[in-house]
């Protein structure tokens, strides 16, 4: 999973290949202990898992959303135009970045 520096540290380098870098989509999962969801979250299943979708602007896919000590960073995040995708598979030691 990705730790917040280096979270912040690609969001720097994707905004530059988006048009929309203001207004994107994360996901979080819901499983994992001490969660902190935004109030305009909307709850989907992916991959057997539920998750919790929200829009916002790129700095939200980089920032924690646990009360617990250690980060809970966005499990996927994508701008609005599509333009890329990133990819933070919780049980791999991953983060898969994927665009044209």
């Amino acid at each position: 999973m990705l730790t917040p520096s280096v979270a912040r540290s690609l969001s720097e380098v994707l905004a530059a290949f988006t048009t929309t870098p203001g207004t994107c989509f994360v996901g979080l999962w819901e499983g994992f202990g001490g969660s902190e969801f935004p109030p305009n979250v909307q709850l989907f299943q992916s991959n057997r898992r539920v998750m919790g979708l929200f829009e916002g602007p790129m700095q939200d896919a980089t920032r924690s959303f646990s009360s617990w000590p250690w980060s809970q960073l966005a499990y996927l995040w994508w701008p609005a135009d599509r333009a890329w995708l990133v990819l933070s598979e919780i049980d791999y030691d991953s983060t898969i970045v994927t665009g044209s």
